[in-house]
């Protein structure tokens, strides 16, 4: 068996990442930290609290509710999503623990959903936008099937 050894790796906080690099609006966040979701918020408190804060983030998380707590009380409307072949792109309540817990039971080896926040001033869409834009584009996919088949 081969033993990992920890190692320490230098960090900085997404509000400093941000001022240090002179970013003017960052439009999207992707959070991807294997459970360490609420440290992420913690370093982008100054961000979400900012005049123009991120138009949407997408983050993996085994506590949805909490991180969409955070989110709620900063201007963020907060859905789980999943891609559905038959319906496209779909979005849930997150506080809908029965489907939560269904949707991760189906998709096996996945232990955790998705989620996304849309800021309900700096988005330019919303999740029922998003939502026809995937079933249009569902629906030119089996248009170019048939025709192949």
């Amino acid at each position: 068996a081969t033993q990992v050894q920890p190692r320490q790796v230098p960090a900085i906080s997404l509000d400093d990442y941000v001022l240090q690099e002179r970013y003017g609006k960052v439009d999207v966040i992707k959070i991807d930290v294997e459970g360490a979701e609420r440290e992420v918020f913690a370093g982008m408190h100054g961000l979400l609290a900012s005049q123009s804060p991120p138009g949407a983030i997408l983050f993996e998380s085994s506590t949805a509710p909490e991180c969409a707590d955070l989110l709620r009380s900063r201007g963020y409307d907060v859905r789980g999503v999943y891609y559905s072949l038959g319906r496209g792109l779909q979005f849930l309540d997150v506080d809908d623990r029965e489907t939560r817990d269904r949707l991760t039971r189906d998709f096996q080896g996945q232990p955790t959903l998705d989620y996304l926040a849309l800021h309900r001033m700096g988005s330019i869409h919303t999740f029922g936008s998003l939502a026809e834009r995937s079933r249009r584009q569902l629906s030119r996919t089996r248009r170019v099937l048939r025709v192949w088949t």
